[in-house]
């Protein structure tokens, strides 16, 4: 990550923020908020695992922001928080990984799919 912000400084695009000097969540809020943020499919790994609770909160805005204009999500999250957003379905995992039952077909004009381990 260290290169990313190096060259995120260096490049600053969409950003002009001084990334080495963000704690970890911020920059991972930064990144979302300037690079996830157009109509598509996205998959994350716990996305909240960098965050502090209020950051937690902006990202289940966001998640949200983008489900209503027409994105797909896929969350994999031990959050509460994040398979409660609106939109959403869910499914538990087993042990093994296979979902105790299947997530519905994605609906037309976007939505979320929050798998809780």
């Amino acid at each position: 990550m260290h290169r990313l912000y190096t060259y995120l400084e260096q490049n600053p695009g969409q950003s002009d923020d001084p990334w080495h000097q963000l704690s970890h969540g911020e920059r991972f809020m930064e990144i979302l908020r300037t690079r996830v943020n157009q109509t598509g499919f996205y998959l994350m790994d716990e996305p909240d695992a960098p965050l502090s609770f209020t950051s937690l909160l902006g990202l289940a805005a966001l998640l949200h922001d983008l489900a209503t204009t027409g994105s797909q999500l896929v969350v994999a999250t031990h959050s509460p928080v994040l398979a409660a957003v609106p939109r959403g379905e869910r499914a538990r995992a087993r042990p093994m990984g296979h979902p105790t039952r299947e997530l519905g077909r994605p609906q037309p004009g976007g939505g979320l799919a929050a798998v809780h381990a």
